[in-house]
C-alpha cells in the first residue's frame, strides 16, 4: 500500500477544481493549510498496483567526480529514474505572499492512463543560477569510516541542494518503458525524470559542496541522499543513498586511490565508461596513463579497457599496458582477464615491473588486475596504456544542432546534439561534445560533462546551458574507437543569453505562466519556447491548465491531430439543417464525402448512416437534450477525437475547415 503522512491525494478533484475556475492560487493556500494543519493524519491510500511507480536512484559512479582542496569538497551528483513509471513534477500559482515559492505536485499515472496527484514539497526560484529548482532534492554527508568499512557517524553535512529535475543523460535504455526523454528544459508547470535518464549535476554549480573547515585529515565516507525529506512516491525508497570512500588531506598510512572502490569485476561493470575516477576506462587511446594507485592492506584493484582493432604500425606503437611501482621494493601480481572472466595471463614482479603486450590478442573488452603478492601493499604505481596506431578513425556527422544559428535562454533552457557516428572496423565508439567561441581546438573548448564518452549509438546527447556562461558557442562532437580521436564542428553557432530587461520576470510574475523568469510573450517571439497553436501561450502552460494530451508526449493533441466540429457535415462552422441535407445526399444521391468522417458521425456510434441524419434532426427541430458527442457541435472548442487514442474505432478526419 502507498502511504504518505501530509499527503492530500486531490488528482481528478484538482482537474475539476480548474474546470469550475475556482482561483488556483487559493487552492494552493488551503492546500498548504491542510497538509499542515493534517500532519500525521492526512493519508493518501491506494492500491500501488494502481500505479506505475518511478523509482530514484543515487548513481553512484558521479560520486568519483570530486575536487577536495583544503576549505571544502565538491562533488557531483546523479540521480537516475530505473522505473517503471515517470517522475513528473507539477507546479501550482505562487501564493502572492511569497511570490518566490510555489507548491508542487507528484502527477502518478495509473495502468488505465488515468493519474493522480499528490503534494511533494515546492519549487524555489535559485538567484545563481536564474530559474526553479525542485527544493531540497539532495544532501550531502561525511561519515566516519570504521573498521571493516562500517558506516560511522555523520561528522559534517552539507546545505540541502535543489536541483531542476529534467533528463540530461541516458542511464540505462534496456529498462522496461524506456522512452525518448520527456523533460528538457528548468521550468515551474512541469519538471521530471524519464524512464532510463539520469540528471546530473556537475561539482561546479552552486551547492554541490561539503565544507571541510575543521575536519581532521583522514579517510571518510562520502554520502548522497536523494529525496531526504521523503516528498516523492517511489517503488522503492532502499537505493536513495550511495556512497564512496574519499579521503581528506594527507592521513598517515596506506590511503585508497581515486578509483576505489574496484574490488571486482561486477563493481566497475556497473559504473559509466570513461567518466572521471572511473574504473571502467573503455577507450583509453591513443595513451592514457594513470598516477597516483594504491594498494592497502587486503586491496585488490581491477580496471576495465577496450583493447581496438590494430597491431601497431612499429614496435613502438605495439598495443600494451604497463604497471609500474613508483617506489623500490613494490610487489605486484598482475592479471589479464576477458569478459568472460577467464585469466589469461599472469605475472608477479618483484621489481614492480610488469609490461603486458596485447599485439596477439583479439580487439574487444578486458580487465586488469593489481594486488599485492602475498597481501602487500603498495604506496605508489602507474598504469600506462598505448593502443594501436594502425586502423582507421571513425567518421562524424552533426545532425543538430543545424539549419540556423539559435538563441538559448541561458540557465533554463537545454539543447540536444544529434550526430551519426560511423567506424570503418566497426568498432564501438563514443562521443563527447565541446564548445567553444571559436571553431578551434585551441585549448580553451568547454566539455560538456553531461557529455563526455557517450556511447555514439545513442545518437546524441543533451547540453546544460548552465554549465556555461552567456556568450555565443560553436558545437564540436568529438568520437574515439579506443584508438584515434576525431571531430566535427556543427556549422552553426548557439548563443546563451539572458532575456532582455523588458522580458525579465521571477517566478509567477505577470505574464510568465510558466514560471521560468521569462515574460511568456517574449519567449514565444524569441522563440525560446513553442506555441504550436498560436494562442499565445506557451504550450507547457497549455499542458498544465488542462488542453489535452492523451498521448503523453508533452505536445498538445490539437496541434498533432486535426481538430473538429461533431455534426457539421460540411465543415462551414455551423450546426443546421444544411448539414443534414448534406448527410441524405452523401448517402442515397452520391453527394459529396466529407472530408472529416468523424464530424459526420454526428451521434458518435462508430458508423456513418441515416441515424446521423436523424439524431442531427432531433437535436435541431425537436429540442432534443442530445447534443452530438465530444467534441461538441459548433460553439464548444474545436477538439480531438479522443477515441483515436483507445481502443475504439476512429472514422478519421483527413481536413475541417472551420477549426483550421
Amino acid at each position: 500500500m502507498i502511504e504518505r503522512r501530509a499527503r492530500a491525494c486531490y488528482g481528478h478533484g484538482f482537474q475539476s477544481l480548474i474546470a469550475r475556475n475556482i482561483a488556483l492560487p487559493l487552492f494552493g493556500a488551503l492546500l498548504l493549510a491542510a497538509m499542515l494543519l493534517g500532519v500525521g493524519t492526512i493519508r493518501a491510500q491506494e492500491d500501488e498496483s494502481e500505479f506505475i511507480l518511478p523509482d530514484i536512484f543515487v548513481d553512484p559512479i558521479h560520486l568519483n567526480d570530486l575536487r577536495i582542496t583544503p576549505t571544502e569538497l565538491r562533488v557531483s551528483n546523479g540521480t537516475a529514474n530505473l522505473g517503471p513509471g515517470i517522475l513528473e513534477i507539477r507546479g501550482l500559482p505562487p501564493d502572492p505572499d511569497e511570490p518566490d515559492r510555489q507548491l508542487v505536485i507528484q502527477r502518478l499515472y495509473r495502468k488505465d492512463g488515468t493519474f493522480e496527484d499528490f503534494p511533494a514539497g515546492r519549487f524555489v526560484f535559485h538567484p545563481t543560477h536564474d530559474h526553479v529548482h525542485i527544493e531540497n532534492w539532495s544532501v550531502y554527508r561525511l561519515r566516519e569510516l570504521l573498521p571493516g568499512d562500517e558506516i560511522g557517524e555523520v561528522v559534517r553535512k552539507g546545505k540541502k541542494t535543489s536541483f531542476c529535475i529534467l533528463d540530461l543523460r541516458i542511464y540505462d535504455s534496456s529498462l522496461p518503458n524506456f522512452g525518448p526523454r520527456r523533460f528538457p528544459n528548468c521550468g515551474s508547470t512541469i519538471q521530471g525524470l524519464t524512464v532510463g535518464w539520469v540528471d546530473v549535476y556537475h561539482r561546479s554549480l552552486d551547492g554541490q559542496d561539503i565544507s571541510l573547515l575543521g575536519i581532521e585529515d583522514g579517510v571518510y565516507w562520502l554520502e548522497s541522499e536523494v529525496d531526504p525529506d521523503d516528498h516523492f512516491i517511489e517503488a522503492n525508497e532502499n537505493n536513495n543513498i550511495a556512497r564512496r570512500i574519499v579521503v581528506v588531506g594527507q592521513p598517515e598510512g596506506r590511503v585508497p586511490d581515486a578509483f576505489e572502490p574496484n574490488d571486482s569485476r561486477e563493481q566497475i561493470d556497473a559504473y559509466a565508461v570513461g567518466w572521471p575516477n572511473s574504473a571502467n576506462l573503455g577507450p583509453v587511446g591513443p595513451h592514457l596513463e594513470i598516477r597516483g594507485l594504491t594498494i592497502t592492506e587486503g586491496d585488490v584493484d581491477v580496471f576495465r579497457f577496450y583493447r581496438p582493432e590494430g597491431e601497431g604500425s612499429d614496435i613502438s606503437h605495439r598495443p600494451r599496458v604497463i604497471v609500474d611501482s613508483e617506489v623500490a621494493g613494490g610487489k605486484l601480481s598482475v592479471d589479464l582477464i576477458d569478459e568472460s572472466g577467464e585469466v589469461l595471463w599472469s605475472q608477479t614482479s618483484l621489481a614492480g615491473y610488469v609490461p603486458i603486450f596485447l599485439d596477439r590478442r583479439p580487439a574487444g573488452w578486458y580487465y586488469l588486475r593489481v594486488s599485492g603478492i602475498e597481501g602487500s601493499t603498495n604506496p605508489r604505481y602507474s598504469i600506462e596504456f598505448r593502443a594501436p596506431n594502425d586502423n582507421d578513425p571513425p567518421e562524424v556527422e552533426v545532425l543538430s544542432p543545424a539549419g540556423k544559428d539559435v538563441s538559448i535562454v541561458h540557465g533554463v533552457q537545454n539543447f540536444e546534439v544529434l550526430w551519426n557516428v560511423t567506424d570503418p572496423e566497426g568498432e564501438p565508439t563514443w562521443a563527447s561534445v565541446f564548445l567553444n567561441d571559436t571553431p578551434e581546438l585551441d585549448g580553451t573548448e568547454q566539455l560538456a560533462t553531461t557529455t563526455l564518452r557517450t556511447p555514439s549509438e545513442f545518437g546524441g546527447a543533451i547540453v546544460s546551458t548552465a554549465e556555461f556562461e552567456t556568450g555565443r558557442y560553436y558545437v564540436y562532437v568529438q568520437a574515439t574507437d579506443g584508438a584515434s580521436v576525431t571531430g566535427t564542428w556543427a556549422d552553426v553557432t548557439l548563443s546563451f543569453v539572458d532575456p532582455p530587461p523588458d522580458c525579465s520576470t521571477k517566478i509567477g510574475g505577470a505574464g510568465d505562466c510558466n514560471g521560468n523568469g521569462v515574460v511568456d510573450s517574449c519567449e514565444i517571439d524569441l522563440e525560446f519556447t513553442s506555441d504550436c497553436d498560436g494562442n499565445g501561450i506557451p504550450d507547457e502552460c497549455d499542458l498544465f491548465y488542462g488542453v489535452h494530451d492523451r498521448d503523453n508526449d508533452l505536445i498538445p493533441d490539437r496541434c498533432q491531430y486535426q481538430t473538429f466540429h461533431r455534426g457539421d457535415f460540411n465543415a462551414d462552422g455551423f450546426l443546421d439543417v444544411s448539414d443534414v441535407v448534406s448527410i441524405i445526399q452523401f448517402l442515397f444521391a452520391g453527394g459529396d464525402s466529407p472530408s472529416c468522417l468523424e464530424a459526420a458521425n454526428a451521434n458518435n456510434d462508430k458508423r456513418l448512416d441515416v441515424s446521423d441524419g436523424i439524431f442531427l434532426l432531433n437535436h435541431l427541430l425537436l429540442r432534443s437534450k442530445k447534443s452530438p458527442p465530444f467534441p461538441g457541435p459548433p460553439g464548444s472548442p474545436c477538439d480531438v477525437d479522443p477515441d483515436r487514442f483507445g481502443t475504439e474505432l476512429d472514422l478519421g478526419c483527413e481536413s475541417f475547415e472551420a477549426c483550421d
